[in-house]
C-alpha cells in the first residue's frame, strides 16, 4: 500500500501541514468541549489522567501526520501505535473516574489513520489495543452502552475508510495521470501542427519570393528568350529542391546549384531525411565546392535514407564518376 500514492499527494493527504493542523483543531475542539461540559472527571486523579490522555492524543496527531510523501517509517509507525494505545488506556482509566470517553475515540482515530499512511500491521495492533478497554468495559458494565457504541462506531467507520483511502486515491491519480497524458499528447500534437503550419507558411513565402520576380518579368514580356527560359528552369529547380530535399536549404548550396544550372548542368538533388535535422556546415560547403567545380554534364546528389554518407555522381558523356563523402564532408572514396 505504501507505494500506491504519488509524492505530490503527501502520502494520501495525511502527510501534509493541512492534515496536521486539521487534526490539531479537532483535538482542541474536543478539549474545549470537555472543559465546557465539565468532563474532566470528579476527582483530581481523573482530571490528571484525562489531561495525560489528551497530551498523548496530541502526540499521536503529530506523529501520524509526519510531513512526508511516503508512508510512515516503521519506527515512527510503532511510536504512533504505542502512543495511541497509551492514550486509549489512560483515557479509559479517566473515564472510569467520571471523564469523557471522547479521548479514547480520538486515540482510535489516530490508530486507524495508520492504515491510510501505509502501515497496516501497526494500525491493526493499535486499533485492537485502543478498542479493547472499551469492549471489556462494556462487557463488565464499566462502560455505558452509548459510550461503547460511540467508540466502536468510530473504529468501525474509520478503519474501512482508512483502508480504502489509499487504493481509492491511487485510482483517482491513475485517471488524472491518464487524462493529463492525453491532454499533454494533444497539446504536443497541436504545437507540432502549429510549428509545421508556420514552417510551411514560411517556406511558401520563400518560394513566392523566389518565383515572383521571374513571373512578373514573364508576364510583362512579349516573348521568351533563352535567358528567360534558363531562369525559369533555375527557379523551377530551386523550388523543387526546397520541396523534395528539405535538408538542402543552405543559401550557399542553393546559390552553387543555381550557378551550375545556369551553366547548363543538370542537377538532381535527392537529399531526404528528417527536416528538423541540421547537416554539418562542412558537408554543405564541400557539396557547394563539388557543384561549382563541375563544368559540364549532370550531377546527382544523393543522401539520407538512413545512410551516414553522401554520394555525388557526375555524368559527362560516357564518363561517370562518384564521390562518397561522410557526414562531415570528408572524402571517403572517389570512383
Amino acid at each position: 500500500m505504501a507505494a500506491l500514492t504519488g509524492a505530490e499527494t503527501g502520502s494520501g493527504g495525511f502527510g501534509t501541514q493541512g492534515a496536521r493542523w486539521g487534526f490539531v483543531i479537532l483535538w482542541a475542539g474536543g478539549v474545549v468541549s470537555a472543559i465546557l461540559a465539565g468532563g474532566f472527571g470528579a476527582t483530581p486523579e481523573a482530571r490528571w489522567h484525562y489531561a495525560a490522555a489528551l497530551a498523548l492524543d496530541l502526540c499521536a496527531v503529530v506523529l501520524v501526520t509526519e510531513r512526508a510523501s511516503r508512508g510512515l517509517a516503521p519506527a515512527r509507525a510503532a511510536a504512533t501505535a504505542l502512543v495511541a494505545t497509551l492514550a486509549a488506556a489512560i483515557g479509559f482509566i479517566a473515564y472510569a473516574n467520571g471523564s469523557e470517553i471522547w479521548v479514547v475515540a480520538n486515540a482510535t482515530t489516530m490508530a486507524a489513520i495508520l492504515f491510510a499512511r501505509g502501515n497496516p500491521r501497526w494500525a491493526t495492533v493499535a486499533v485492537l489495543a485502543c478498542v479493547a478497554p472499551t469492549t471489556i468495559g462494556a462487557a463488565t458494565g464499566l462502560v455505558s452502552s452509548p459510550d461503547a457504541i460511540y467508540v466502536l462506531g468510530v473504529a468501525g467507520l474509520m478503519v474501512p475508510s482508512a483502508i480504502l483511502w489509499r487504493p481509492a486515491l491511487a485510482s483517482i491519480l491513475r485517471r488524472e495521470q491518464r487524462h493529463r497524458t492525453v491532454e499533454a499528447r494533444a497539446a504536443l500534437e497541436a504545437e507540432a501542427s502549429a510549428i509545421a503550419m508556420a514552417e510551411y507558411g514560411r517556406e511558401m513565402q520563400r518560394i513566392r519570393d523566389d518565383a515572383a520576380p521571374l513571373l512578373e518579368r514573364l508576364a510583362s514580356a512579349d516573348a521568351l528568350d533563352d535567358a528567360d527560359l534558363t531562369e525559369l528552369a533555375v527557379t523551377e529547380g530551386a523550388i523543387r529542391d526546397r520541396m523534395r530535399s528539405p535538408l538542402a536549404r543552405d543559401e550557399e548550396l542553393i546559390a552553387a546549384i543555381a550557378r551550375a544550372r545556369r551553366r547548363g548542368i543538370r542537377v538532381l538533388l535527392l537529399w531526404d531525411g528528417d527536416p528538423a535535422g541540421t547537416p554539418d556546415p562542412a558537408l554543405v560547403h564541400r557539396l557547394g565546392e563539388i557543384v561549382d567545380a563541375a563544368a559540364s554534364g549532370s550531377l546527382v546528389v544523393r543522401g539520407g535514407q538512413g545512410r551516414d554518407e553522401m554520394w555525388v555522381v557526375r555524368t559527362d558523356g560516357d564518363a561517370v564518376s562518384r564521390i562518397v563523402l561522410d557526414d562531415r564532408g570528408r572524402t571517403r572514396e572517389v570512383l
